[in-house]
């Protein structure tokens, strides 16, 4: 556990920074907490969890999912974790 929190730190860190820059911390930390929500779910998990779905499914999945829930920059966020296979650290991410 210790690890993923390691793991997740210089994204937190990234997105703090950017959410500092553009004077939007609480959107940020909302959009972020829908995601992690999504994540929980049992049916996504299983999901994000199967490598037999490619990145870009995933992708389009939890963008579709989080429509009217993230902007522009949360849902590029959102893809480098799926193109860097970290999407299971943004629960840690959030804390």
């Amino acid at each position: 556990m210790s690890e993923l929190a390691t793991l997740a730190r210089p994204y937190a860190a990234a997105v703090f920074k950017r959410a500092k820059e553009t004077h939007a911390t609480a959107k940020w930390s909302q959009s972020l907490a829908f995601m992690a929500a999504v994540l929980k779910n049992e049916n996504i998990s299983v999901v994000v969890d199967n490598p037999k779905v490619n990145k870009q499914r995933l992708s389009a999945l939890m963008l579709d999912i989080c429509q009217g829930h993230v902007n522009e920059e949360n849902e590029n966020f959102l893809k480098l974790l799926v193109h860097n296979n970290r999407l299971s650290l943004l629960p840690y991410i959030t804390k």
